[in-house]
């Protein structure tokens, strides 16, 4: 059977990077939650007899979400996709959004809040990472590809974040942190599973290190683009996630002879350059039109609920359902009898 993407103990020396960068990532988001939280939240959150909630009110909180979806993805980077420590990462994720939402309904505020909230943040994530480091055992390559699957898809969606008025002075400065968070988490998974490859040695990795940094300069230059242009002019920033995962394939595969497999990497990434716009579509009419999530997020919280001609939005969810869809399909054609039986599989292409 032709190896896959499955994890070996034996992996380049730069491939131990993954575990202190995803620890600073993960930080990174920590401190992005905090300030969300307890300084830009009580700046938007509306208030008075006549308020009123409309489309994209609640974008802080939303950011929020997508600042803790990068937490529970640095926290798995950490771990090198470990099955220890993507359970461990997902759990506290879980959990993160749970504080979130008592946090919230308590309204809590002021930047001595947000400087607590950070640095206890910072503190879990470290805790997290250190248990994570004397249990974990071997890096998958996998649950990396599926981490960096999760940041592709989310970060446009970040990017585009708007609000009502799209006035807030900290709105462009926020989408554009917790995107360029994501951004960094793409690349730097898609690189850590690239160079998990399965017999230990991999000459090309000068050229995934360019490449690597080649996606990042592209990315930051995508972000920025998106949030100079009007937000009507935002849809083609879709690109920026296909671009992203077109990234991802050519970063995670195996490369035969020290360079990508064109022949499988062509048809892997015209699938995800259809499959991202999509299956962001489907997940959006699903999870914002179809059931009542958002909704019951923003009533736990203690929020003015979205008026009925409006949409309560939550493009957190939408953005890593894409993600772990398309992470899903990635590691299942790597497992199918047309990947095992030797020939250019999805997005191997060894």
């Amino acid at each position: 059977m032709r190896a896959g993407w499955r994890g070996t103990a034996d992996t380049p020396p730069l491939a131990g990077i993954a575990s202190p960068a995803g620890v600073v990532v993960a930080a990174a988001a920590a401190v992005g939650w905090a300030i969300g939280l307890a300084v830009l939240q009580p700046l938007t959150e509306p208030s008075g007899p006549d308020a009123y909630a409309e489309n994209n009110t609640y974008w802080v909180r939303d950011l929020r979400f997508m600042a803790v979806v990068a937490i529970a993805l640095g926290l798995i980077l950490a771990g090198r996709g470990d099955r220890w420590a993507t359970r461990a990462g997902v759990a506290a994720g879980a959990l993160w959004i749970g504080a979130d939402v008592v946090l919230d309904r308590s309204d809590l505020a002021g930047w001595p809040a947000a400087g607590t909230l950070a640095a206890l943040g910072c503190l879990a994530v470290g805790a997290v990472a250190a248990i994570q480091r004397r249990r974990a055992h071997r890096p998958r390559r996998r649950a990396l590809v599926a981490v960096a699957a999760v940041g592709a898809a989310l970060t446009p969606l970040a990017a585009m974040i708007e609000s009502p008025t799209d006035t807030e002075p900290a709105l462009t400065p926020a989408a554009l942190v917790v995107s360029g968070i994501l951004l960094a988490l793409t690349v730097g998974a898609a690189l850590a599973a690239g160079l998990a490859v399965p017999d230990g040695t991999d000459a090309a990795t000068p050229a995934r290190l360019a490449l690597a940094v080649t996606v990042l300069a592209l990315g930051a230059a995508g972000l920025a683009w998106t949030r100079l242009v009007e937000p009507h002019e935002r849809a083609p920033s879709l690109l920026l996630g296909i671009m992203l995962l077109a990234g991802l394939s050519l970063l995670s595969a195996h490369w035969p002879a020290g360079r990508p497999a064109w022949d499988a990497q062509g048809a892997t990434i015209a699938v995800l350059a259809i499959g991202y716009p999509v299956l962001t579509f489907f997940w959006m009419f699903l999870l914002m039109f179809g059931t009542p999530i958002a909704t019951l997020l923003t009533a736990l919280a203690g929020s003015i609920p979205v008026n009925s001609a409006d949409t309560d939005s939550l493009y957190a969810l939408v953005g890593s359902a894409t993600g772990l869809t398309i992470g899903a399909l990635l590691v299942t054609a790597d497992r199918s009898p047309y990947a095992a039986g030797g020939s250019a599989a999805l997005p191997d292409g060894s």
